[in-house]
């Protein structure tokens, strides 16, 4: 600045994105799964668990899920930064979101778009297999990721009645654009 060299000290938080997309054996999600699978979230008091008689919830491993992360999200950055001698902090802290769409043209694709949480915020319910609901839709990602897992009837289906498809229109419209939803 001006001709003069300065040094900054102190944190430095750097934002690269995703790690989602990543599934290979030196991934950043193999270097986190084994804490991942400890989370509280899929332990027996957990709100899923409660809801279920204290059962655990059955965490599946972390790489065998798909992502709603773009493919692009493979943590270069973050990979970047630890070669360099950043820290990270809560990695393990990987969330799943439990309504990621299955672009029907793709049905076995790892990467899934995101369905978004103002589908199930606005009315949207979730069924299993049978046309059941088992969860308050409402409840955080992990609640409803849990209770999928304890209730285990997949598939799963999102619906929303009129009312809530006027609700969030946009959204709507931006999903059956892509053959993604149906009415």
């Amino acid at each position: 600045k001006g001709g003069k060299r300065y040094t900054e000290h102190g944190r430095v938080i750097i934002a690269t994105g995703g790690f989602g997309a990543d599934f290979t054996d030196n991934s950043l999600l193999a270097e986190v799964s084994d804490e991942w699978d400890k989370l509280e979230a899929w332990g027996t008091t957990s709100r899923a668990a409660k809801q279920s008689g204290g059962k655990k919830v059955p965490s599946p491993p972390l790489r065998s899920l798909p992502t709603t992360n773009g493919p692009h999200c493979t943590g270069d950055g973050i990979k970047l930064a630890l070669k360099a001698g950043a820290g990270t902090y809560d990695m393990h802290c990987v969330q799943i979101h439990p309504t990621g769409i299955v672009d029907p043209a793709e049905p076995d694709a790892k990467v899934k778009f995101l369905a978004a949480e103002a589908l199930r915020g606005s009315g949207g319910v979730v069924l299993d297999r049978d046309g059941n609901r088992f969860c308050d839709e409402l409840g955080k990602r992990d609640y409803v990721t849990g209770r999928m897992w304890l209730h285990n009837k997949p598939p799963y289906r999102l619906c929303l009645n009129s009312k809530a498809t006027n609700l969030i229109s946009w959204h709507c419209e931006h999903y059956s654009a892509r053959a993604l939803m149906k009415k």
